[in-house]
């Protein structure tokens, strides 16, 4: 007779309590225990520490609170010990005001996973020593005064996104990180930081420093970066950006220190989205001939699909260049040239691009047919040369893509209209423009 044992194993799960809560005096959080005893997750919670009356002394009654979605605290004076949340283990989004008023830390001890932490404060002088026992923290924003110190190294690895904003911050990049991938790094109204890497550090996939005069960007110029550089309002010079050479997204503003562009990206091929220069009041040249023009998504404003933005730029006065006669030839709603120098505006590079186009493609000898067209579009034989075709209507908007494996392309689905077709190999482009016609 075979005996069969059946062993269960129980389900850990957490038991939630709906909604959200907010608590300013000690009687609220007693309560708590009271009516939701078995609750060791909470949606949201609130809480404020006040200096008087019924203040909260303990959370004693939220010893079974083990996850929190979204956590908010600030307190309101300083020199206030609390006690209790000893098993609090996750929080996804942890918002902090002036936390290091509490001088008690390790109500933390056993948090050891948050997805995005905010600290937020008027003289913040110890923001992180309150998470030093947490491990892993994904994304992190500092507000206001304080410095850089107190993570453990492992949450300093495990950093993806860095913000920094509002006010003096003592320290510099490498007493936060120490990976060597950042997804996304923000400055803005910043004073005293220094970004300063790790030498572990080697990629930001996106760069911003936004009204931040005193930032010196010098160290990140051997980064490799590929996302986006937005670059707004910096008196330091923008650094030479050495290993940028494909990337989505250039905005460069009110740089009064930037006279060619050429020069701060060297290596750079290609710009996938948005190219955007506005504002610097010193810019002489562009020198972008060799760089791609944008075939990626546009930048959207107010229902407006711009790829190139060149605009309010006084002393730049020579625009000839291939790169903006080629993204007015396949984009022209979709490019911004205005109140530069006296031959750098829209009309005069619609003149000196009409030459340039036509001996370009006359060179190509590309013929598409018929034009106007309402199902197909056939290509005569030099179309063998390419690999890929991009439809773009007149807003900008990619509308249709794919491989070139005949003399035909199927079009029935695009609306009736004006778009540009542009073919492309690893090695050339055409742009030629078409009618479709309704059925």
């Amino acid at each position: 007779m075979k005996i069969l044992f059946l062993f269960f194993v129980p389900l850990i799960t957490w038991a939630q309590c709906e909604g959200s809560y907010y608590f300013e005096d000690q009687s609220s959080i007693d309560n708590f225990i009271r009516d939701y005893g078995d609750c060791d997750k909470i949606d949201s919670l609130e809480i404020v520490l006040r200096c008087s009356g019924n203040r909260i002394t303990n959370f004693d009654s939220l010893i079974n609170i083990k996850k929190i979605n979204y956590f908010k605290i600030s307190a309101e004076c300083s020199n206030l010990s609390i006690d209790g949340l000893a098993n609090l283990r996750k929080v996804n989004f942890f918002q902090t005001y002036d936390l290091d008023s509490i001088n008690s830390v390790y109500q933390f001890e056993n948090l050891d996973s948050i997805e995005h932490l905010d600290l937020s404060g008027r003289e913040i002088s110890s923001d992180l020593a309150n998470f030093k026992y947490t491990e892993y923290i994904a994304k992190l924003t500092l507000r206001g005064a304080g410095n850089c110190l107190g993570l453990s190294a492992t949450a300093k690895s495990s950093l993806k996104s860095i913000a920094i904003l509002h006010g003096k911050r003592d320290g510099n990049l490498s007493e936060l990180i120490n990976g060597n991938y950042l997804e996304s790094l923000i400055i803005r109204n910043i004073e005293n930081f220094s970004v300063s890497p790790p030498d572990s550090l080697t990629q930001i996939s996106n760069l911003s420093c936004i009204n931040s005069p005193g930032i010196d960007l010098t160290p990140l110029s051997m980064m490799k970066i590929t996302g986006a550089i937005n670059i707004i309002n910096n008196e330091e010079s923008v650094p030479i950006f050495q290993n940028v050479d494909t990337i989505d997204i250039i905005q460069l503003s009110l740089l009064e220190d930037l006279t060619d562009f050429k020069t701060k990206f060297p290596n750079l091929v290609k710009v996938n989205s948005y190219l955007s220069v506005f504002e610097s009041s010193n810019l002489e040249r562009l020198g972008i001939n060799k760089i791609e023009i944008p075939y990626g998504k546009p930048f959207s404003n107010y229902l407006i699909y711009t790829r190139v933005r060149i605009e309010e730029n006084p002393k730049l006065k020579e625009c000839e260049e291939e790169f903006l006669c080629e993204a007015l030839n396949a984009y022209p709603d979709s490019v911004i040239l205005e109140n530069n120098g006296e031959f750098c505006n829209l009309d005069n590079i619609t003149e000196y691009c009409k030459t340039v186009s036509t001996k370009e493609f006359d060179n190509k000898n590309i013929k598409l047919y018929p034009n106007p067209a309402s199902d197909y579009i056939s290509l005569d034989s030099s179309i063998k040369d390419f690999d890929l075709y991009i439809i773009i209507n007149a807003s900008g908007q990619i509308v249709q893509t794919g491989h070139i494996d005949s003399n035909q392309i199927n079009i029935s689905n695009l609306s009736s209209g004006i778009y540009s077709m542009c073919f492309r190999s690893e090695w050339d482009y055409v742009n030629l423009k078409f009618v479709k016609n309704s059925l």
